[in-house]
């Protein structure tokens, strides 16, 4: 694999840590880790259309799209040195979904 490539199951170059030798604590600073970024584009149409005598009522229609690209945003990285997970991307949040609303108003 490349330099600065990755990949849900290498997120990050494993090597670089290890179990600290007699001491409770290793010396990795703060954020050493930068877990993976999300990328989330959501949608939605709308459309309200009057009707009856005087055009009192309405009737609103809705699309709505969550992750409109379809992109996987990873979770639950693994940053516990030595376990078998470890640099490891655990999971994946949901997909793209839809949802078509009607409202009559009157």
């Amino acid at each position: 694999m490349p330099a600065g490539e990755q990949t849900p199951l290498h997120f990050f170059n494993t090597a670089a840590f290890t179990v600290p030798v007699g001491t409770c604590t290793g010396s990795a600073a703060r954020n050493t880790i930068i877990g993976p970024g999300g990328f989330t584009w959501n949608a939605q149409l709308a459309k309200t259309i009057a009707f009856g005598r005087d055009q009192n009522y309405r009737l609103d229609l809705r699309w709505e799209v969550n992750n409109l690209t379809n992109t996987p945003t990873f979770v639950g990285l693994s940053t516990v040195v030595n376990s078998s997970s470890f640099g490891r991307v655990l999971g994946a949040a949901g997909m793209r979904s839809m949802s078509f609303t009607t409202r009559v108003n009157f």
